[in-house]
């Protein structure tokens, strides 16, 4: 059997009224209610962004009319399509204002991004939070150095937990990720609902020097870099237009 192609793209959030406009009209009745839910322009604008570029992405490799997909939550909350037969997976993460979006033929996936930030109490939220090895691989850090190693590990857990559907709700203790500066290592984990232990691959994701993201994929899958397929008419949407990971 072939393996599974698993597509990433670089999204950018903060783009200008015209092309927010646009991508709201691929949004479904409920993304729009939970759209003017949102206290401030700008996370309105990101939730838009993410939302309305997922569906079109989506709409693009399955034919059909973005606003028209059918998507619920899972048991712990991972977004996916509605109903039987449908072998596409897809994950999203957001944070400032990029968000990293994947879409995979018939793999589920996980992905998780965060900013470069202070994180307060990082070596204790390790010792309480992650495996010895990792709290170990957290607390040999100096300075500013702690904080990033603190959010890589994070991203990598959490891509791996989302990749499997339980979210927040595994316990990120019971397992441990690579620790390499550029993992591409196979984690064999007890999967929720299998019986039979299964095994992922992670992967750091490039999203520039301000950022860490991870991918999460079963070890049968193949990476791929997707070609921008989303093109509207404005020059502003095509400046930032989604485009892979460098």
């Amino acid at each position: 059997m072939a393996p599974a192609p698993v597509h990433l793209w670089r999204v950018e959030l903060d783009v200008g009224a015209e092309t927010e406009a646009q991508l709201l009209g691929e949004l479904a009745a409920d993304e729009l209610t939970r759209a003017e839910g949102f206290g401030s322009a700008q996370a309105r604008r990101r939730f838009v962004v993410a939302r309305g570029t997922l569906r079109g992405l989506l709409g693009d490799l399955l034919g059909e009319v973005p606003q028209s997909i059918a998507i619920e939550e899972g048991a712990s909350g991972k977004p996916r399509l509605a109903g039987a037969g449908h072998r596409l997976g897809f994950n999203v993460s957001h944070s400032g204002d990029l968000a990293l979006i994947c879409i995979a033929e018939g793999a589920e996936v996980g992905v998780d991004l965060e900013r470069l930030r202070p994180v307060l109490d990082a070596v204790a939220i390790a010792r309480r939070r992650f495996a010895p090895e990792e709290a170990c691989f957290v607390e040999e850090g100096e300075g500013a150095d702690v904080d990033r190693r603190f959010l890589t590990c994070w991203t990598r857990k959490e891509a791996l937990a989302k990749a499997t559907g339980a979210g927040l709700s595994f316990d990120l203790r019971s397992f441990a990720v690579p620790l390499d500066e550029q993992p591409s290592g196979v984690v064999s984990l007890d999967t929720p609902g299998k019986e039979q232990p299964q095994r992922w691959s992670i992967f750091d994701v490039p999203m520039g020097s301000e950022y860490v993201a991870a991918l999460a994929l079963p070890a049968s899958a193949e990476v791929r870099r997707a070609p921008g397929p989303r093109h509207f008419e404005t020059r502003e949407r095509r400046d930032s237009n989604p485009r892979p990971p460098a």
